[in-house]
């Protein structure tokens, strides 16, 4: 059989990452896509990323969870790999945004009629969580909101990973940060 081409993602340049991270802001997908450049997070482990997995004192997060579809329902899960199970430190201006993020979603508690505590940090405004492909398409029309050139969701992760690496992080670094297994899948993508 002939060989199939290797997939090359596409990545946003860090003035489009901040261009886009700017055209998110207020919309509800804006946590998915803070986490997402910021942190590389994968799609399942933002929708499983609960509070109580969020240390704001000490700027860190523990990823340990997933929310993947099987057949019809979401489901929560143990990460991908126990590479993918980390705790990953968190910037100043991401701890500020998570903090402003928490704020709102206690004001919702109070205030929204009918809230369903989940204790999800990427959550609708009545606290239950959105489905699996919610990140995709809102992020989709995000993109289309700024004018910039399409690209999925998953590249956010790997922009956040060339961003890194551009910037000397080591490529054994990068393999814990974005929870691979090996160094050379990190460097392979």
């Amino acid at each position: 059989l002939p060989r199939s081409t290797p997939y090359e993602g596409k990545i946003y340049t860090a003035e489009e990452t901040n261009a886009l991270i700017e055209a998110s802001k207020g919309d509800p997908v804006e946590p998915a896509v803070q986490l997402g450049f910021r942190l590389g997070l994968r799609r399942s482990e933002i929708m499983g990323l609960k509070w109580e997995n969020v240390d704001l004192k000490h700027s860190q997060l523990h990823i340990c969870n997933t929310i993947v579809r099987v057949k019809t329902e979401c489901e929560l899960h143990e990460t991908k790999s126990p590479k993918s199970n980390r705790v990953l430190a968190i910037s100043p201006v991401l701890n500020n945004y998570l903090q402003q993020l928490k704020q709102t979603q206690e004001h919702n508690k109070q205030t929204v009629p009918n809230y369903v505590d989940t204790g999800y940090v990427f959550q609708r405004p009545d606290g239950k969580r959105y489905s699996t492909g919610y990140i995709s398409k809102r992020f989709q029309k995000v993109i289309q909101k700024s004018g910039l050139s399409v690209i999925p969701f998953h590249s956010t992760r790997r922009t956040n990973a060339t961003l890194l690496a551009s910037s000397g992080v080591p490529p054994k670094n990068l393999q814990g940060l974005l929870g691979h297994e090996k160094a050379s899948t990190t460097m392979d993508i």
